[in-house]
C-alpha cells in the first residue's frame, strides 16, 4: 500500500515520521512525506504536483488545521471525508 502523509510543516508530522523510521512494517506500506508550506495554494500546488506523476492509495492531510470556531477544542480530531 502507497501512503501520502502532507502536511504545512515537517513539526506537524514529526512524531509520525519517527514512529515511521522505526517502528511501521516497511515491507506492507510504503509511506511518504510531503511537506507543502502553509496556505491553502501552496498545498494545492505541491499536493497537485506530487499525484499527477504518482499514484497513491491512500492521502492523509495531517497537521493543525487552525480554526477560529470558539466551540472547537484545541486538540480535538477531525475526519474529512468530503469537502
Amino acid at each position: 500500500m502507497k501512503i501520502l502523509v502532507v502536511s504545512a510543516t515537517a513539526m506537524e508530522t514529526a512524531i509520525f515520521s519517527t514512529h515511521y523510521q522505526n517502528d511501521l512494517n516497511k515491507d506492507k506500506y510504503s509511506v511518504e512525506m510531503l511537506i507543502t508550506g502553509v496556505g491553502t495554494v501552496n498545498t494545492a500546488y505541491h499536493l497537485l504536483k506530487k499525484v499527477i506523476n504518482n499514484h497513491f492509495d491512500i492521502v492523509i492531510q495531517a497537521g493543525i488545521g487552525g480554526t477560529f470556531d470558539k466551540e472547537i477544542a484545541l486538540g480535538d480530531v477531525f475526519f474529512i471525508s468530503e469537502d
